[in-house]
C-alpha cells in the first residue's frame, strides 16, 4: 500500500487509487504464473480464487493463510527429512529401502525373545515410530504446507525449502528413498515386509497437488519436476508389477480399495490415463462388492475401529469419484450397481454414527477421527454440490473445519 500511495498524493487521488486496488489486485492474482495450475485431488479453481481473496483482503481466508504462514515459517529452519538414518537396515542392506513395523503387532509375551509377534488389532505398538513412518510423516506434512504458503504468498523461501526437502526424499542419490515398499509393515519373526505396508504411501495423497504448486518456483526446476515424476512412475510400476503390490491389489476391504485409488492417482501425475481409467472400472467392481445395498460395509464395520475403517474405506472411494469425474470424464459419484449398492448410500449410512445421533452397534476402541469424518462430507458436498453434506458437517464434534490447509484447499460449497 505504501508502494502505490504516496504521501505526496491528494486525498481524493489517494482514494482513487485505494478504490481500484482490490480490482488491481485480483487482476494480479488472474495473471498469476499457476493460473493454471495442474491439480489432481485439489480443485484448482478454488485455490486460485482463494488465493485472489487473499490479495483483496478477505477477513477469512487472510486469518487462515496467516496462521499458515505462521506453521511454515517455523519449518524454514527445521530439521530435513530422510530414511537412510535409522538405526535398523532392511534386509537388501540398503537403508534407502523404506522399512516400517506393522502398527497391530506386539512382543508375543509367552516368548522369551518375544518372537514371533502377535497381533492385536485396533492397538498401535509405538516401536513403530523407530522406523520410517515417523520421518516419511513429517516430510510429507512440511513440503504440504511450504508449497501451499508458497502458492499463496509467492515467497521463494517456502519453496526453496520445500524443493530442498523434496530433492533429499525423492532425488539425491545417497538419501532417496527407493521406489518400493517391500519391507514396509514388516513382523519380527514372522515376515520381512507384507503387501498391506502398502497402505502407508497414502500420504503421497496430497503430496503430488503440493509438488505441482511448485513448478513455477525457481528452486524447483523442470529437471526436478521430471525427475520426480520418473519416480513416481517407477513406484506405481511396482505396485502393477511386484508380488506384493499384486497381493495388495486382491484385497477384499480399505486396503485394495486404497491401491486403487494410489495408482489412478500416480498415473494420473505421470500422465497415463489409459491406466487411470482402468482404476475406474476395478472400482466399479469393488462397489458392487465391498458396498450392501444399504451402504454398510461389513468388511469394516468388522474391525475393531468399525466408524474409522468405514470412513477410511468411503474416502478412498471419493477420491476415485473426484479424479473420475475432473480427469477423465467418468461419473462414479452416480453410479449404483445392480443390487442398489453406492458410494453415495456408503456414506449416508454412516451420517448418523459421524454426528453421534445413533449409537455404534459395533466396536470402536479408540476415539473417533472425526476431523476424518468432516473431510469425507467437505468431498462430498462439493462434489454432489449438496450443501446437506455440510450441515452434517457442523454437528460432527470438534467444529466446521477439516484442517486448516484441506480447508484452503477444499472450501464449503458456496464459497467462490
Amino acid at each position: 500500500m505504501v508502494n502505490l500511495v504516496s504521501n505526496g498524493m491528494s486525498h481524493f487521488q489517494s482514494l482513487i487509487v485505494c478504490s481500484f486496488l482490490p480490482i488491481y489486485l485480483v487482476c494480479v492474482a488472474c495473471n498469476y504464473a499457476n493460473a493454471d495450475l495442474k491439480m489432481i485431488l485439489s480443485d484448482a479453481s478454488d485455490l486460485i480464487e482463494a488465493r485472489k481473496l487473499y490479495l483483496v483482503g478477505d477477513p477469512k481466508i487472510n486469518e487462515q493463510v496467516s496462521k499458515l504462514v505462521q506453521n511454515a515459517d517455523a519449518l524454514l529452519n527445521g530439521p530435513m527429512y530422510t530414511i537412510v538414518n535409522k538405526p535398523y537396515t532392511p534386509p537388501s542392506g540398503s537403508n534407502n529401502d523404506y522399512m516400517s513395523l506393522s502398527p497391530y503387532y506386539w512382543p508375543n509375551p509367552n516368548a522369551e525373545d518375544g518372537l514371533p509377534y502377535i497381533r492385536r488389532d485396533g492397538e498401535i505398538n509405538p516401536e513403530r515410530e523407530r522406523y520410517d513412518k515417523a520421518p516419511f510423516g513429517k516430510m510429507v506434512n512440511k513440503v504440504n504446507t511450504l508449497a501451499l504458503a508458497y502458492f499463496f504468498t509467492e515467497h521463494e523461501r517456502y519453496a526453496k525449502q520445500a524443493a530442498k526437502q523434496l530433492r533429499i526424499w525423492f532425488l539425491d542419490y545417497e538419501t532417496r528413498m527407493n521406489p518400493n515398499m517391500k519391507f514396509a509393515q514388516f513382523v519380527p519373526g514372522k515376515s520381512e515386509g507384507r503387501n498391506y505396508g502398502i497402505i502407508e504411501t497414502v500420504r503421497f495423497r496430497w503430496l503430488i497437488d503440493s509438488i505441482n504448486m511448485l513448478e513455477d518456483s525457481k528452486a524447483w526446476t523442470t529437471e526436478n519436476q521430471k525427475d520426480v515424476v520418473a519416480w513416481f512412475r517407477a513406484y506405481r510400476d511396482w505396485l502393477l508389477s511386484s508380488k506384493l503390490g499384486k497381493l495388495e491389489a486382491a484385497c477384499a476391504n480399505n486396503h485394495g480399495t486404497w491401491y486403487v485409488q494410489q495408482v489412478c492417482l500416480y498415473s494420473l501425475f505421470i500422465g497415463d490415463k489409459i491406466t487411470a481409467k482402468k482404476m475406474c472400472d476395478i472400482i466399479i467392481d469393488r462397489i458392487d462388492k465391498q458396498i450392501e445395498s444399504d451402504g454398510f460395509q461389513p468388511l469394516e464395520a468388522s474391525r475393531t475401529r468399525g466408524i474409522d475403517y468405514c470412513n477410511f474405506n468411503n474416502r478412498a472411494f471419493w477420491d476415485m469419484a473426484y479424479m473420475a469425474k475432473e480427469h477423465l470424464d467418468i461419473n462414479l459419484y452416480d453410479y449404483e450397481s445392480t443390487n442398489g449398492s453406492s458410494i453415495k448410500k456408503a456414506t449416508d449410512y454412516m451420517l448418523p454414527y459421524y454426528v453421534d445421533e445413533k449409537e455404534w452397534p459395533y466396536r470402536q476402541i479408540t476415539t473417533p477421527k472425526y476431523r476424518h469424518y468432516r473431510e469425507e462430507l467437505r468431498r462430498v458436498s462439493k462434489l454432489l454440490d449438496d450443501v446437506s453434506y455440510e450441515e452434517y458437517l457442523i454437528k460432527v464434534p470438534g467444529g466446521d473445519s477439516i484442517g486448516l490447509e484441506l480447508d484452503l484447499r477444499m472450501p464449503p460449497v458456496g464459497t467462490k
